[in-house]
């Protein structure tokens, strides 16, 4: 069957299953979620599973100040990629 001027509206957004059984809501996670342990962890499971580095270099230039440039080397310490978070 082909649909055609057909509008759909959003819909309204369901209550996750965090919020409906344990009555959990982002900003009380937020705590435990904090963005460099986020990322110490992520950089560190990417270590172990791929075997790649990661090093922060300040002297790329970023578009904002909150902005992070890393370089991402494999084994062998050859660059691989530029990462900037």
């Amino acid at each position: 069957m082909l649909l055609r001027n057909r509008t759909f509206l959003p819909a309204e957004p369901l209550p996750s299953l965090k919020d409906k059984k344990f009555n959990i809501n982002e900003e009380m996670l937020r705590p435990y979620f904090e963005l460099e342990q986020v990322k110490k962890g992520v950089f560190g499971l990417a270590e172990k599973l791929y075997g790649i580095t990661f090093r922060k270099n300040t002297e790329i230039p970023v578009y904002h100040k909150e902005v992070e440039a890393f370089e991402v080397f494999d084994k062998a310490r050859k660059i691989l990629s530029r990462l900037i978070y």
